[in-house]
């Protein structure tokens, strides 16, 4: 994440890269919404800023900014951190921005570093405290003004919470471009992107109404508790289907007159041998018949010696 704010000292903008390190590779929302926590609290407790707007940036990847789980939490915005989000997307293929290049600075300097044999690196803490120790750290010498500057962040995979509340799915949510926070359960999207002055500061019309169009509120509609795998209802049946106590377990035999699912298989198929087991009368057994190219896999039932 790169972050633009005015220095406290001469009001000059200041750029400031916030890197977080995880061993999480599930890299979806969840792991977004902790990466803010700790970003919005080093900008309020760290910078001295007082976050009143964020405007965010992004592309439109739906596991971690465009879909119901970012949407509600965008809309929560105001509840959690105190401050309204508002979040414009690239189009597609638009995307690649400054957070890609601190991304490839960091990467490129850890790879030579191995390579050069100055650093072993193998964990995502190892990564951290390479980067904590090296130049790419860029942190305040002093008091005064400090316009470029890089901070680490490190997250643990049990530090992201998703058993979270979670929203239906906004219709017609993959074709906004613009979406800002009115209160919880409820955005305002829009089709197109603006950043004009009326925009960006909330006061007077938007010099771009006739291309960009009205903003629209859209109310948001739970849809209860989730976890990682999914929503959970009280009346949801298991994941697997409901539960039967005449249904035989995964592994046990088909039915001899059961046709396998990938067609018919002719009794003068060849065999491989290695499979082969020893079986009497009335077993079932499961047979590999195939070439070279495709083998089927199919349940038989052993009718004579």
């Amino acid at each position: 994440t790169v972050c633009y704010y005015s220095c406290q000292e001469c009001q000059e903008p200041v750029t400031e890269s916030l890197i977080f390190i995880s061993d999480d590779k599930q890299h979806d929302y969840h792991a977004v919404y902790q990466f803010q926590v700790l970003a919005h609290r080093h900008l309020q407790d760290v910078c001295n800023i007082n976050v009143s707007h964020i405007v965010q940036f992004t592309d439109g990847c739906a596991a971690q900014y465009k879909s119901k789980g970012p949407f509600y939490d965008m809309s929560c915005s105001l509840k959690d951190f105190g401050c309204a989000f508002e979040r414009h997307f690239f189009g597609s293929r638009h995307g690649k921005g400054p957070s890609d290049g601190e991304s490839a600075v960091v990467k490129s300097s850890a790879t030579r570093a191995i390579k050069a044999g100055t650093a072993v690196i193998t964990t995502p803490q190892e990564l951290f405290a390479y980067c904590i120790e090296s130049p790419l750290n860029k942190q305040p010498e002093g008091p005064g003004c400090h316009h470029r500057l890089r901070t680490f962040f490190l997250v643990a995979t049990a530090d992201i919470n998703r058993a979270r509340d979670s929203v239906t799915t906004l219709p017609g949510m993959h074709s906004l471009h613009a979406v800002k926070c009115v209160e919880e359960n409820s955005l305002l999207t829009r089709q197109l992107s603006c950043t004009c002055p009326p925009c960006q500061s909330g006061i007077g019309d938007c010099k771009k109404f006739d291309i960009a169009g009205p903003w629209t509120k859209n109310t948001l509609k739970s849809a209860g508790p989730i976890r990682a795998n999914g929503p959970v209802h009280a009346d949801q049946p298991p994941a697997n289907g409901p539960d039967h106590a005449d249904q035989p377990p995964a592994d046990d035999p088909v039915h001899a007159d059961q046709p396998s699912a990938d067609g018919p298989v002719h009794a003068d198929a060849p065999v491989r041998a290695e499979q082969a087991t020893a079986a009497t009368v009335g077993d079932f057994c499961v047979v590999a018949v195939g070439g070279r190219h495709r083998t089927v896999h199919f349940y038989a039932k052993v009718t004579e010696e």
